[in-house]
């Protein structure tokens, strides 16, 4: 055989950019964010009543900054139990479109990664494209770990610390 019957090699296109949040999880993308956020305003919403009444000084016979008009405290405190019971049916819905989405053979880290994608960028930093391009592989990987750790959502063994 000799080099002009040889076939010369068809140039491949570059790969194509992948698409984030891989297709099938677009509705998880950044949902961790906010049942965190609401878990925290019912719980602050919750103890509110509490943290006022230890906090204003008040006659040992009192009863307390409300004095008759309790029903405003519980008001409140029940406001703040009912914005936790909707963050725990948050929660729930996310361990649940989670498992559907481990079914469909996506790994545990790429759900964690889409659910704490607030700014829609984590796409861009594992590629290292757009503003992240100067990042070198294992500055992404760095960046990428103390987004997840921040979540609190990821032990040090999955996010490759």
């Amino acid at each position: 055989m000799s080099k002009a019957d040889a076939k010369l090699p068809v140039p491949q296109p570059p790969p194509r950019p992948l698409t984030w949040p891989p297709p099938g999880l677009e509705r998880l993308q950044g949902l961790l964010w906010r049942a965190i956020l609401i878990s925290w305003a019912g719980s602050i919403i919750l103890v509110l009543p509490l943290l006022w009444a230890l906090a204003v000084e008040q006659p040992f016979y009192s009863l307390g900054p409300f004095e008759e008009n309790w029903q405003v405290g519980m008001g409140i405190a029940m406001l703040g139990g009912t914005i936790i019971l909707f963050a725990f049916g948050t929660f729930f819905g996310i361990m649940r479109a989670s498992a559907e989405a481990a079914d469909d053979g996506f790994g545990t880290l790429t759900i964690v990664e889409v659910l704490t994608d607030k700014g829609r960028d984590t796409g861009f930093l594992i590629q290292g494209k757009r503003h992240f391009g100067l990042l070198d592989a294992s500055q992404r990987l760095a960046v990428v770990s103390a987004r997840l750790r921040g979540q609190g959502s990821c032990s040090p063994r999955l996010s490759g610390s």
